[in-house]
């Protein structure tokens, strides 16, 4: 074989090669657009399925808010058809009954209220029938009687229906009433229209005067039980002021006790604590002796206070028992922040003003004055004069 014939077949060798490649690769190619376009799919499908949930759950979630739009509705739809129904528009609350019903379809108390409200309405449709034609033929027979007339209109547009005033028309109108009778019932009917008005304005009257009444007492109450017992005023010599407070409070107390020189100065004011006490005499016997005689006791009021045993068991319940017999006046003085709810004190009114304590002014002296001007002017009633 010649070179160039050799040549020759390995040129057709290689084309075929070239072609059984080119088969391949096509094959190969249209595998991997299949394989492509499987997993777009694929893709696809999940992407549509995602969506799909997506779409379901905001329906879901626009279910829920419709279902609770449609429950909070309710109520008010409830409201209104009542309202209506107690102004005689039945037709309208019916219809509100219906709407209601569509909410909430499968309520027999609600399918009972339209039910009811069918009837009523199909009664009160008669009845204003009846009017328009006792109306009617009133006007055609005896076209005097303007005021039965307009009264009759009303009834209808209103639908507030009176059976007396039908019955005695309808008699009227088929003969069985003479006209002169007709007339005496008209005015009876009028007149006793007119006695239950006045009626029911003197029951208003009462119930509002017996509230009053309840009020006053109360407020009598409350006044009776916040306002000191004040004693008999005193014919002569100075008031007499007993402190009630704990040690820990003495520097409060000192203050007080400066705020209160003018009133010592004045002649109008003898005070007393347990400093007071001398050497060898017997405190206790002291301080029962100064607290049986005391005009006044004030109580300095703090945490330390409430927590003295001697302060609470003895100085407090005897200056109480004497408040209730009216022997003395007692005031408490809020020094510090405590609390004092359900104390035996806490009825009374307190000093510096609105219990507000002493600490918790801004300037402690101002509710130092204010206290000294609470306890002038008790001093003032004792005494039966001004001071």
């Amino acid at each position: 074989m010649s070179e160039d014939q050799r040549l020759e077949q390995k040129i057709n060798e290689c084309q075929e090669q070239f072609e059984r490649l080119s088969a391949v690769i096509k094959r190969l190619n249209e595998q991997y657009i299949l394989e492509n376009r499987a997993e777009e799919k694929l893709r696809i499908e999940a992407l549509l399925k995602e969506r799909e949930q997506e779409r379901q759950a905001v329906e879901q979630q626009l279910g829920s808010l419709e279902a609770k739009q449609k429950q909070q509705q309710l109520p008010r739809l409830e409201q209104e058809a009542r309202r209506l129904e107690r102004n005689k528009a039945f037709k309208e609350a019916l219809e509100t009954w219906q709407e209601i019903c569509r909410l909430k379809p499968d309520d027999p108390q609600i399918a009972g209220e339209i039910h009811r409200l069918e009837g009523r309405l199909q009664q009160s449709q008669r009845l204003t029938d009846s009017i328009r034609q006792l109306t009617h033929r009133l006007v055609e027979i005896k076209p005097i009687y303007p005021t039965i007339i307009t009264r009759l209109r009303q009834m209808g547009e209103t639908g507030d229906i009176d059976e007396d005033l039908l019955s005695i028309v309808d008699d009227f109108l088929q003969r069985r009433l003479p006209a002169a009778n007709f007339m005496t019932a008209w005015e009876k009917l009028r007149l006793d229209a007119i006695i239950q008005e006045t009626e029911n304005d003197r029951r208003q009257v009462e119930e509002e005067l017996l509230k009053l009444e309840d009020e006053l007492t109360a407020l009598n109450a409350a006044t009776a039980t916040s306002m000191p017992h004040l004693p008999r005023p005193r014919a002569s010599g100075p008031i007499r002021l007993f402190y009630s407070y704990a040690h820990e409070d003495e520097a409060l107390r000192e203050r007080l006790e400066t705020h209160l020189k003018l009133l010592k100065r004045q002649g109008v004011l003898q005070d007393w604590h347990d400093r007071d006490i001398s050497a060898g005499s017997e405190w206790a016997r002291q301080i029962s002796a100064q607290l049986e005689t005391a005009d006044i006791i004030l109580l300095l009021i703090s945490p330390d206070f409430i927590a003295s045993d001697y302060c609470w068991d003895v100085e407090l319940q005897r200056a109480m028992a004497r408040h209730e017999a009216g022997e003395a006046v007692v005031i408490p003085v809020v020094l510090r922040e405590t609390d004092w709810t359900g104390a035996p004190f806490g009825k009374l009114q307190a000093l510096p003003r609105d219990a507000k304590p002493v600490t918790r002014w801004a300037d402690p002296d101002a509710a130092f004055v204010d206290i000294a001007r609470g306890i002038r002017k008790v001093i003032a009633q004792l005494t039966g004069k001004a001071v």
